[in-house]
């Protein structure tokens, strides 16, 4: 029996038929894979782009609730102070108790709030600021600084976000505009080591979690930090910093911050400073377009071998909000100020340079501009003094006073002692303009060779095209001392008055005339007058009549900024309002 030739072709047929019809069921196969694959692709877009749309919708809405309640906490602190209205929510303690903590988790790392802070329950929320869009998320607030957190967070990215900059940051981005998360590039400080980083990551946002003992990184251990970062001390307190540098310039706690920099709820205890020029316990140089805001140096001491030593800063030429400075001040040269040695430029709101919680008085030493807040206003930009205030002992040099005949320029001699500032000598070559409103100083002055001043020893202000404005101020220093016995100018209000061709005036500036025996002074609170082209004119008042606001000629949006008749110095001398 033999094989049939159109049984071969048939089976032939049938194979290739097979085969196309199994390549077709793969193809379709393929085919349907893809367009699954498509589909899901397309799905998890829809899904990304309905939940990216979801989650700006919610940060806007966060974002405008975090602006609401920021400002419904200032207000609500503003009327703690001023009219003792109660603060609502629930005071966090730094007691150990967990109970009286709150704690949200960041990438793996606790972020705490204690002292300073306050929980607010959802129904405390709405009861401080009723207009939010989300009614049902706790916060922590500080009432002092304005911070406000989500406690509930928002996840972007696999990690949770709860401050507000955050949430803005991450808004942006959903927006298309460019953004930096700051807590993405945040070292958040539990221990002194991680506060050692700010010297290898010094443009980094640093946040501190709870307060530092420095006390193993004394003398040269404690690294010198040029800071272009933001820091935020969250209120807790850095203790025990001392550092030791006698011969190295720009020494304080950062050495520089920076323009562009910000540090903001830094507080200082118990410091023990000492360096050549240009230091201070915050920083030994404040750069223009710097920040510094709501921040303290509660007690401790800061000395220079050289010129240039303040509680706060060295040399000063940036802005400052809400600083004060409680600590000593000796400098073995010139320039030395409670709050910095010398400025240059900048704005200073709301700044003190006083006693301890006691209202002790600090002592400032120096040999040649010394000043109660600073010692030399030596500025080559613009500045603005408001608000502000001195309570100080100021020391001219450790020597025995020289006879009035010995006295001369020779820098071997203590001069320009002032209550506030030692001397305002700006730039004869710039065009500086200097605005000073809404100013005291007290304490008094103990030893000084010349240009004596219960304000400043030395205001010269002779630069063509320059202005030099004084407004709402009054001086109740002490330059009656035993030790100021024969020195030359000697004023109630300034030492050395040289204003020369400078445009400006003085408006309701006042000195308290018992504080100087030198009758044929008593009228014009003026040591020495070279020239007062413009007119300047400082009114003598007692001590009584510096306690009736009747007896001042400040405008009444002037009079809110001050207190009378509650005197923390227990005298009833006019305070300021925030003080």
């Amino acid at each position: 029996m033999g094989i049939k030739l159109d049984d071969i072709v048939g089976r032939q047929d049938k194979n290739i038929l097979e085969d196309k019809s199994k390549k077709t069921i793969n193809r379709l196969i393929i085919v349907i894979i893809i367009i699954v694959i498509l589909i899901v692709l397309l799905a998890y877009s829809v899904i990304k782009k309905s939940e990216e749309i979801r989650l700006r919708e919610e940060l806007e809405e966060l974002v405008n609730d975090a602006t609401s309640l920021s400002q419904a906490v200032s207000q609500r602190y503003l009327r703690h102070i001023q009219d003792d209205e109660e603060l609502i929510g629930e005071k966090l303690l730094s007691d150990g108790r967990e109970d009286h903590i709150r704690e949200v988790n960041f990438g793996g790392q606790p972020i705490r709030f204690e002292a300073g802070y306050y929980y607010l329950s959802k129904y405390d929320v709405n009861s401080l600021a009723s207009n939010l869009n989300n009614k049902e998320i706790d916060y922590v607030v500080n009432y002092n600084t304005g911070e406000v957190v989500n406690l509930k967070g928002v996840r972007y990215n696999g990690r949770d976000y709860f401050f507000e900059e955050d949430l803005r940051a991450i808004n942006k981005l959903l927006n298309g505009e460019q953004a930096v998360i700051p807590s993405d590039y945040t070292i958040f400080v539990n221990t002194p080591e991680d506060l050692l980083k700010l010297a290898e990551y010094p443009n980094y946002f640093f946040k501190l979690c709870s307060s530092i003992d420095l006390k193993d990184y004394n003398g040269d251990k404690w690294p010198k930090v040029d800071f272009s970062g933001f820091f935020d001390g969250r209120n807790y307190v850095i203790n025990n910093l001392t550092i030791d540098r006698p011969s190295e310039d720009k020494v304080g706690f950062f050495s520089e911050i920076k323009s562009g920099a910000v540090v903001k709820n830094l507080s200082l205890n118990n410091v023990n400073i000492n360096g050549a020029k240009y230091t201070g316990a915050i920083a030994g140089a404040l750069n223009s377009g710097a920040m510094v805001q709501n921040s303290g140096v509660w007690s401790g001491s800061v000395s220079s071998t050289s010129d240039d030593v303040g509680g706060a800063f060295g040399i000063s030429n940036g802005d400052i909000k809400e600083v004060i400075t409680r600590c000593s001040v000796n400098c073995s040269g010139r320039n030395a100020g409670g709050f910095a040695g010398e400025i240059t430029g900048g704005k200073y709101w709301q700044a003190a340079a006083k006693g301890n919680e006691n209202e002790e008085r600090i002592d400032v030493t120096g040999s040649y501009n010394i000043g109660g807040f600073a010692g030399l206003l030596n500025p080559m930009n613009d500045v603005e003094i408001t608000e502000c205030c001195s309570y100080v002992n100021v020391y001219a040099g450790t020597n025995e006073r020289a006879s009035i005949g010995e006295v001369d320029d020779d820098d071997s001699f203590n001069y320009n002692a002032g209550g506030f500032v030692g001397a305002i000598l700006p730039d004869k070559k710039q065009k500086i303009n200097i605005k000073i409103e809404s100013v005291y100083s007290r304490g008094k002055i103990e030893r000084c060779d010349k240009n004596v001043g219960g304000f400043a020893g030395v205001i010269s202000a002779t630069g063509v095209g320059s202005s030099l404005v004084l407004e709402s101020i009054y001086s109740a220093v002490d330059t009656n001392k035993d030790g100021l016995d024969g020195a030359a100018s000697r004023g109630g209000f300034v030492g050395f008055l040289d204003t020369g061709k400078a445009g400006g005036n003085t408006s309701g500036v006042f000195w308290r005339k018992d504080t100087l025996i030198n009758d044929d002074l008593l009228n014009s609170g003026i040591g020495k007058e070279k020239s007062n082209d413009v007119g300047m004119f400082f009114s003598p008042l007692t001590t009584e009549g510096l306690k009736n606001p009747t007896n001042y000629s400040w405008k009444s949006e002037t009079l809110k900024k001050w207190k009378f008749y509650e005197s923390r110095y227990g005298d009833n001398l006019p305070t300021l309002a925030w003080e």
